[in-house]
């Protein structure tokens, strides 16, 4: 058969995403031999490489600047190398309907640390947490399955722990509050399987609490009941002055208001 076709037979049955092997095995010809189609129908923006020895099938849409979306090859990708992974922060609060300053960049939570994606204007950044295969997730589907992506409550938890690549506190708070109706009690419990930091659990309880998101802050004390606790500043960059909530023990070094 030949490269061509093959690739649009691919792309027929839904499948964006293959290997050296796979299009050397497909073509009955050596690797050598299937690596000058592949690299013929790169350049011909046919095929994008978003990582060594993976390549992904262009939609013909999207064929003039070359770059296929990361929809249809993050989930394969990342499977590729092993690694547990969610949409996360931003990324997953606009799944959730959250409308706050938009992230220009897809936000990928992995288990491990992994080098960006820098791909046209489309840029990927991933975030470690190691105990990512934890997180509660609900499904997004996606052209070549599906995606899991953070729940609300493991999402505000994230936002929390990583502030700087939500946009700063204000922007925290501002997609917390689009956030908090759709939390619930049960939903904050199954975050404790990441074992969040402490601070962070004092954090998002105060937020949330400030929000009057009782409900969800609520399995957050009990995770703080069980631990020790000292007094932490609401954002840990400015200096530690300020009220101190002794419920959360926190101290109010910031005006925190939405954006």
């Amino acid at each position: 058969m030949r490269f061509t076709k093959w690739i649009d037979a691919l792309a027929a049955r839904g499948r964006f995403v293959f290997t050296l092997a796979d299009a050397a095995q497909a073509a009955g010809s050596s690797p050598d031999a299937a690596k000058l189609s592949i690299q013929h129908a790169a350049r011909a923006g046919v095929l994008y490489s978003p990582a060594r020895g993976l390549w992904v099938i262009v939609p013909a849409e999207d064929r003039a600047e070359g770059i296929a979306s990361w929809r249809l090859y993050l989930d394969p990708m990342l499977r590729r190398e092993g690694r547990s992974y969610y949409l996360g922060l931003l990324s997953a609060a606009a799944q959730h309907g959250a409308s706050a300053q938009a992230s220009q960049q897809v936000q990928v939570i992995v288990d491990r640390p992994r080098a960006a994606i820098q791909a046209g204007r489309q840029r990927i950044v991933f975030v470690t947490r190691r105990r990512a295969a934890l997180a509660p997730t609900t499904p997004i589907v996606v052209p070549t399955g599906r995606i899991p992506v953070s729940t609300p409550e493991m999402t505000a938890l994230d936002l929390v722990a990583y502030p700087a690549h939500a946009g700063g506190w204000g922007n925290v708070i501002t997609v917390l509050r689009d956030l908090a109706p759709g939390m619930t009690a049960t939903g904050m419990q199954a975050v404790a399987g990441v074992q969040p930091a402490t601070t962070d659990i004092q954090r998002l309880g105060w937020l949330l609490e400030d929000l009057d998101a009782e409900d969800a802050a609520a399995p957050l004390r009990g995770l703080l009941a069980e631990r020790a606790t000292t007094f932490v500043p609401l954002d840990p960059r400015a200096r530690r002055d300020g009220p101190r909530d002794s419920r959360w023990r926190i101290i109010e070094n910031v005006a925190v208001e939405p954006d």
